[in-house]
């Protein structure tokens, strides 16, 4: 039958979004007459690239030749909002026929969330099953459910999907509570890597989304408990051979002390075995034994023949400190290695330390990772992957403890240990050294080189058997501070032995709350009165930088809160939005000492938020601390930033409930990072002019964290507060990175930020661990393939 030349045209979905004051547009449709397609707007021919495929579905309506080229789409972005009228025409000769025909109020209805909006939070990889998860949301006016398509190198598939609540969309105002069930877990098979699209369909609302744009994270769903991560990484016969033949150039003699008391003979047994097993041989064991009876004493002399080992038994037990001591005075090495009389060294350990000092003969203070073993020493488990030296995590925490190997002269300078600490002396041991020693002193070992015995009496399995140690923890660290005339109140923190320090704070000088903003009023009053309401501390000021909004309700609210407040005044920066020069722009304005850098969409939430970061930032190696951030259904924004996660930087404990603790409670104790957000970052200013502000090459995104990792080049130490919090209403939803235009910029900013800090990246946060994943945020254990490439990009 032969067609009709009848104009025949439908359009098929119009997708209209308002993104920071410019609009995209992306129209759907076909026709049948299709030779040229134009778009006008408010009358004026635009420069809008059609694209036109195939529509097999309407042969039956237009005919099999014009069905090959019936299909087109429209992507243009960004263009200004649309007035008067939008209009697409199709010419054919002398033909001109209208396809489209919208007013400015019939294209209202199509603007953002009003025809539908969507987002993908994230794609990942089930390693062990094959299997991809992307998971997002998406709404629709016609509240209908979505169709979603993945369309990979061959035929589209229909995915596995689960529709889930997200509480988030609607305390966001994204949706209402009758549509919650709004978000979405897509599953479907898959090869790792492949390219695949992702399509979303509903009514008026058609958007498709690329795999290519999004961060791939992989995830072993069957998990890597630790003891398969251990067997992967157990050093192997021929690396202990290997070992065993090397001659170091410097060969000190290592002295491991221990303090005995009715040790149980397998323990005691096992404990020697693993010193006897040591690859490195130029050491000494010197044990002090307390015990009542002479089991332990007699078990030694009948049983090792080996002039490297020595026991002297004690006329009466002195104490886990007075007993250390006496270890130690048996000791004649170079350097002195602490061990526990019922715990492991793994094979390696001293030939590990020897290794570091003859790379650097002004080593004074060693450790290294560690892990627990049970009764049995059949399984390990609970691993304890270490920062380099972090003396934020210190003053909370005792996170040293073992494998501890220090020169004998630091020793000598340090003094015994004191039986007024007894349970925690190795916790004021450690403090004490932090008195004399630079960090150039100070090296971490980032293997486990020590097994901690857990058993009924032992505070790695039993905390409550020792109470009476987490309180002498709490003196040795009050000692700490009344020694170096730092005024602050000690108190116990979440878990045993945790410590929360409050410090005072001098002088009360003025504090800069610099805020910069663009229309977003609500946002803003949320925030400026909830600084209101809850802050305490009275002598601050606040500058709001106004950055080209357009609202004419902003600029009267800006008048209003002038008028109001003496202490707040609104400056101008007439430019482009750039993070870094509004900031930088806005300290030209402060008056104060220190500068608090602050979001408008953060709203306050304790009495003495400002107290607390300025009684951190006033100690004087402190460059920076930020504050734990919060999204609106209490999981964490942010928590500390690590570098390195996916490739630049990412927030520590991303979406983790607040009231978790995190990886060895991290999550709740104060403790430094190489870098925190500046959504809420208080800095002095004298430190803020010293690294030159932030830098202005880093419009949008990683300013904050160049900024901090600036001031670490500089021996400023940043912290993380977590007594500090704040909700942060950026939704944890929204897609930041959603315009071509924004995504070639983000790509930008992370070259020049990978490009900047390479070597920094190649080496490794110093505050997060080498043996931790840089894939996802929770402080999990690295996968061998991630290794590989770590490795690869070293070798490069």
């Amino acid at each position: 039958m032969k067609k009709s030349n009848v104009f025949l045209h439908n359009i098929d979905s119009i997708y209209y979004r308002n993104i920071e004051g410019y609009y995209l547009l992306e129209i759907k449709g076909w026709s049948s007459m299709n030779k040229n397609y134009e778009l006008y707007i408010d009358g004026i021919k635009q420069k809008a690239v059609f694209k036109i495929y195939e529509r097999p579905d309407l042969v039956e309506i237009v005919g099999k030749s014009k069905a090959k080229q019936a299909g087109f789409t429209l992507s243009y972005h960004p263009i200004c909002e649309v007035k008067n009228s939008l209009v697409i025409v199709s010419r054919e000769l002398f033909r001109k026929n209208i396809i489209l025909e919208l007013t400015k109020e019939q294209l209202k209805q199509y603007e953002d969330i009003k025809s539908g909006d969507s987002c993908i939070d994230r794609i990942t990889y089930l390693v062990d099953e094959g299997i991809y998860e992307i998971s997002g949301w998406a709404t629709c006016i016609t509240h209908k459910p979505f169709k979603f398509l993945i369309h990979g190198d061959e035929k589209a598939i229909s995915p596995k999907v689960e529709m889930i609540d997200r509480n988030d969309l609607v305390n966001a105002g994204i949706t209402k509570e009758e549509n919650k069930k709004c978000g979405f877990i897509l599953s479907f098979e898959g090869n790792l890597y492949d390219h695949f699209s992702i399509e979303l369909i509903n009514g008026p609302y058609h958007r498709t989304y690329d795999s290519n744009e999004y961060y791939l994270y992989k995830k072993y769903s069957k998990g890597l408990d630790y003891n398969q991560w251990r067997l992967l990484h157990l050093i192997t016969k021929e690396e202990l051979l290997e070992q065993k033949r090397t001659i170091f150039n410097y060969q000190p003699l290592i002295s491991i002390v221990v303090a005995t008391y009715n040790t149980p003979q397998r323990f005691l047994k096992e404990m020697i075995d693993s010193v006897m097993n040591q690859t490195y041989s130029k050491w000494e064991l010197c044990i002090a034994d307390g015990s009542n009876q002479d089991d332990v004493y007699n078990y030694v002399l009948q049983h090792y023949d080996d002039r490297r080992i020595k026991i002297k038994k004690l006329a009466k037990n002195l104490g886990i400190s007075g007993n250390m001591n006496e270890a130690i005075k048996m000791s004649t090495g170079d350097f002195i290695g602490f061990f526990d009389h019922d715990d492991l060294l793994s094979e390696d350990a001293l030939y590990e330390n020897v290794k570091v000092i003859n790379k650097n003969n002004d080593l004074e203070f060693i450790y290294s990772d560690e892990d627990k073993t049970n009764e049995f020493t059949d399984t390990f488990f609970n691993p304890n992957f270490k920062p380099d030296f972090n003396k934020g995590l210190l003053l909370s925490n005792n996170y040293i403890c073992h494998f501890l190997v220090v020169k004998k002269v630091l020793f000598d300078k340090i003094g015994c240990f004191n039986s007024d600490y007894n349970g925690a002396q190795d916790y004021d041991f450690v403090l004490r050294c932090m008195d004399i020693l630079n960090k150039s002193q100070i090296f971490h070992i980032s293997k486990v080189l020590y097994h901690w015995r857990t058993s009924s009496n032992s505070t790695a399995s039993n905390p409550e058997s020792k109470l009476y140690a987490f309180e002498a923890g709490k003196r040795a660290l009050e000692q700490y501070y009344k020694k170096n005339s730092i005024e602050a109140i000690v108190e116990h923190g979440v878990s045993y032995g945790i410590y929360r320090t409050i410090y005072k704070v001098h002088e009360r000088p003025l504090i800069s709350i610099i805020i910069p903003n663009k229309d977003h009023i609500d946002d803003l009053k949320t925030c400026i009165e909830s600084i209101k309401n809850h802050t305490g501390y009275k002598n601050y000021e606040i500058v709001i930088v106004e950055n080209n909004s357009v609202e004419e309700q902003t600029f009267t609210y800006y008048h209003s809160l002038e008028s109001h407040y003496d202490n707040l005044r609104v400056v101008h920066y007439p430019d482009k939005f750039n993070y870094s020069a509004i900031n930088n722009f806005g300290v030209q304005y402060a008056n104060g000492e220190y500068y608090l850098l602050l979001n408008n969409d953060v709203e306050v939430m304790n009495d003495d938020w400002l107290e607390e970061l300025l009684g951190t930032c006033q100690q004087a190696d402190i460059g920076a601390v930020g504050a734990k951030l919060l999204y609106p259904d209490n999981t964490i924004q942010h928590a500390g930033v690590i570098i390195g996660i996916q490739g630049v930087a990412g927030h520590a404990f991303l979406n983790l409930q607040n009231d978790e603790l995190g990886y060895f409670a991290y999550n709740q104790i104060q403790r430094d990072y190489s870098a925190v957000t500046a959504a809420c970052m208080l800095v002095s200013a004298k430190a803020y002019k010293e690294v030159g502000g932030f830098n202005e090459d880093l419009a949008v995104c990683f300013n904050d964290v160049d900024f901090c990792l600036e001031l670490g080049k500089r021996g400023y130490r940043i912290n993380y507060n977590p007594y500090v919090e704040l909700y942060h209403y950026e939704s944890k939803s929204r897609g930041s990175e959603d315009t071509p235009e924004k995504i070639e910029r983000f790509n930008k900013e992370v070259e020049y930020f990978q490009n900047k800090w390479h070597d920094f990246l190649l080496k490794g946060d110093p505050c997060y661990n080498q043996n931790l994943t840089l894939m996802v945020n929770d402080f999990s254990l690295i996968h061998a393939d991630e290794e590989e490439r770590k490795k690869e990009c070293r070798e490069k």
